[in-house]
């Protein structure tokens, strides 16, 4: 009985944060981790790996917004 009151004290903080740790791995980190795999894929392309996207960025036009931002 004193193991289970000590394990649910440990285990406590953990219990309260898990809503809010599944809410945010939900609605940040997955959509994050789709965004950037999708952004090394071009469907219309016949072979759809590509740096296509990231080697725009590094142009002049679109890499001087970014330094001025």
């Amino acid at each position: 009985m004193d193991f289970i009151k000590k394990l649910s004290r440990q285990e406590l903080p953990f219990i309260f944060a898990s809503p809010a740790l599944l809410w945010q791995f939900l609605f940040i980190y997955v959509p994050l981790i789709i965004l950037f795999f999708n952004s090394f894929f071009d469907p219309s392309l016949s072979f759809p790996f590509t740096l296509y996207f990231y080697k725009n960025i590094l142009s002049s036009l679109y890499f001087k917004v970014i330094l001025n931002s």
